[in-house]
């Protein structure tokens, strides 16, 4: 009895620093989210570090991206980036035409485009820029043609971090949004992070050069028949996703080719216990050939760089604090792969049934791109293919 009595100031005191620590952790959170910026900086310039970044989206597709798709490093496609207030084009001729055109609605937005040649040593090109003609109306995350050139469009990384914490804030209970630290939640999006997004739109502007038809058809699908779609029959899912985390994660091919036979056969029974139509069928097609494709790319440029010991970034990308050179591939990957069974319920599941089915194409029927732009071909289809 004596010596637990003896122990106890000891325990107390422990308790007392953990008490402590916590709540200097805590205040420390909440102090680094008021210390989080509220807009981007310099809105009327891209920032150097914006520019390393554009650079080097298209140096490294120059370089690796036809070993990811056949012809994607020899296409001219622009770049475009927006902030709160401006929009940047780098890598179009001059001069462009005005402004951009949405897709699908093919809707004309902004004007003329003024040029910079000032403060450009880290793209090492003359880019332009103008005034956004609404706050909300922007060239959006996707693709859009300026003239007839087709452009990969995206936020600029310093206004995605904004957009990103906001994001993080809203899906909180109010009682944690002072403290969750969310200045570290956005670490996860990091310069290479930014670089394959803005290389998934690229892949996007590659779809409209090569089957445009084909990306307004899959983008009008999810417009037209969306609210349709029963996504909240999340369970009805799970399985069909298991299956592919599994093929993705399988040792050997045959391991591999067994559990995407589940996934195919999985697929069908679903279809026919929820009686989809036609419509909704073709919109997860539709939306795994485009969309998926296009997140398979992300992943697999990055994957590229990972692997190719003769690659080096372009300089500038020295500017960029958060850079890792790719070599956090492996980390993103098995975040990736564990992403799968989790996205059900929402547009973003064919994202990852469509990426899964062309990582497993790869494997199991490499020269599968080359039926890839063929009318009313889909992924599951190439897929059943190589298994026959």
């Amino acid at each position: 009895m004596t010596a637990k009595t003896k122990k106890q100031p000891y325990i107390l005191i422990i308790l007392w620093l953990l008490l402590g620590a916590c709540l200097f952790g805590l205040a420390g959170s909440s102090y680094s989210n008021l210390c989080l910026p509220q807009a981007s900086r310099g809105q009327e310039r891209l920032s150097a570090e914006q520019q390393a970044l554009m650079a080097e989206a298209q140096h490294l597709r120059a370089s690796l991206g036809g070993t990811v798709w056949p012809g994607w490093d020899a296409a001219p496609i622009p770049l475009i980036a927006f902030n709160e207030s401006r929009v940047f084009l780098t890598g179009a001729t001059e001069p462009p035409a005005d402004g951009w055109v949405s897709v699908p609605r093919e809707q004309q937005r902004g004007g003329a485009w003024s040029r910079v040649d000032e403060e450009i040593e880290a793209l090492g090109q003359p880019y332009y820029r103008q005034t956004l003609p609404d706050p909300q109306i922007t060239p959006q995350n996707f693709t859009v043609k300026v003239g007839e050139a087709w452009a990969a469009s995206l936020m600029t990384k310093e206004a995605s971090d904004i957009s990103l914490v906001d994001e993080f804030r809203q899906q909180m209970p109010p009682v944690l949004r002072a403290v969750i630290p969310f200045g570290l939640a956005i670490r996860l999006f990091n310069s290479d992070w930014y670089i394959s997004a803005l290389l998934h739109e690229s892949f996007h502007a590659y779809q409209g050069q090569n089957a445009p038809q084909r990306l307004y058809a899959a983008e009008f699908a999810l417009n037209n028949h969306e609210n349709d779609y029963p996504f909240e029959d999340e369970a009805a899912w799970q399985a069909e996703l298991q299956a592919l985390q599994d093929a993705l994660r399988a040792k050997t091919d045959e391991e591999a080719a067994r559990h995407a036979q589940t996934f195919l056969t999985l697929r069908a029974q679903r279809r026919a216990a929820l009686q989809l139509t036609a419509e909704q069928i073709d919109l997860e097609r539709q939306r795994e050939w485009l969309e998926g494709s296009a997140k398979y790319t992300e992943l697999a440029i990055w994957q590229a760089a990972a692997r190719d010991e003769q690659y080096a970034p372009i300089a500038a990308t020295s500017l960029l604090r958060d850079f890792q050179q790719y070599r956090g591939f492996n980390g993103r990957w098995q975040n990736e792969v564990g992403q799968i069974t989790r996205s059900a319920g929402s547009e973003t599941l064919f994202y990852y049934s469509g990426m899964a089915q062309a990582f497993l194409l790869d494997r199991l029927a490499p020269n599968w791109k080359e039926s890839y732009f063929l009318p009313d071909i889909w992924l599951e289809e190439l897929l059943a293919g190589a298994l026959q």
